[in-house]
């Protein structure tokens, strides 16, 4: 038995203590192997996952994303489990003048074709991390509100009920900063005005500790009073009338991780003072600012990828960071991707 996503305030000393028993006793069942069929790990009890997929490029495409996904919703959905859904596609190859609609088209009617209702799905986030070098080509503000609303169009011409989201990050980059280097903390408003605010259901903000290689002068950012800003985040979720902010974010291990010349790793000291810098700023959010926050906390070794950063952190400090959060009222889970 998870707990749920929305909201649940433990004020009670028993509730408190009926929702330890019941996720002990989850864990015991699983330990067992009773959930063996059990695809997606994590640590916490929440009962959401990231999923991230790509979008669909050619109409058989469309019908096989469709086949595809629709048996991984049922089987993540079999284990307690709702996806997050985030359609992470190389926008800066894409054509949007030809096959966007259609292709989406097709796949969304294909998909419910298949079986896939809104109630599988926790939340469906499209284009994520629009203001960064990964996207800022294609993705000017103009035209992320333009194309996030034409999906979205075609999204709820299907599935009127899924619930949909946006991920930016906290920092805004221009499209040549292939090293995330230069970002400047700034006004998402652009991102959002124009943006049909109904279909904005969540809100994630991405925001991770940055460390510069070694063969160049040494920076980090790794205090998340300082990599967050919280002028920014409650101009946007006033905008969006939205009272919940979800924050999408990491601690790093290592970055360059496997470049001999450029490695850098945190050491325990650091790691502890991300853990605690993200609990004081949340803190802050939710008791300064009246925001309800939750934490998606990124554990995945990403070292042999492009980005070259380990964030799989020790099991302990998960363990200590989901006790500080539940115990701040803070909704927490990892994010391990699939």
């Amino acid at each position: 038995i998870y707990m749920s996503i929305t909201k649940l305030r433990l004020n009670n000393f028993y509730v408190k203590t009926a929702v330890i028993a019941m996720t002990l006793i989850t864990f015991l069942f699983m330990s067992a192997g009773v959930l063996s069929n059990l695809k997606v790990y994590a640590y916490t009890g929440a009962n959401e996952k990231m999923l991230f997929m790509g979008m669909p490029s050619t109409q058989q495409e469309a019908i096989d994303y469709a086949k595809n996904y629709t048996q991984i919703f049922r089987d993540m959905n079999r284990s307690g489990i709702k996806p997050v859904v985030i359609v992470d596609s190389d926008v800066k190859k894409m054509n949007f003048s030809s096959g966007f609609a259609t292709n989406n088209q097709t796949f969304f009617a294909e998909l419910v074709k298949a079986g896939t209702n809104s109630d599988m799905i926790a939340n469906w986030i499209i284009f994520p991390e629009a203001n960064t070098p990964v996207s800022a080509v294609a993705m000017s503000p103009s035209n992320y509100v333009k194309y996030t609303n034409q999906y979205w169009s075609i999204l709820k011409k299907f599935m009127p009920n899924l619930r949909t989201g946006i991920l930016l990050d906290q920092v805004t980059y221009n499209a040549d900063d292939i090293n995330w280097e230069f970002g400047v903390q700034k006004s998402l408003i652009p991102f959002v005005n124009g943006l049909q605010k109904q279909y904005v259901d969540r809100i994630y903000i991405q925001g991770f500790p940055w460390i510069s290689r070694r063969s160049m002068p040494d920076r980090k950012i790794i205090n998340f009073n300082s990599i967050y800003n919280s002028s920014v985040i409650v101009e946007l979720t006033t905008y969006l009338n939205k009272t919940m902010v979800f924050l999408h974010t990491g601690i790093m291990v290592c970055s360059y991780c496997t470049n001999l010349k450029d490695s850098r790793y945190t050491t325990q000291s650091e790691q502890n003072l991300m853990a605690n810098t993200l609990l004081q700023f949340s803190n802050s959010l939710q008791r300064q600012e009246g925001l309800d926050v939750g934490i998606s906390l990124f554990i995945e070794d990403k070292s042999k990828a492009p980005e070259n950063t380990n964030w799989k952190i020790s099991n302990t400090l998960i363990q200590s960071l989901e006790s500080k959060f539940m115990q701040s009222d803070i909704m927490f889970s990892t994010y391990p991707s699939l």
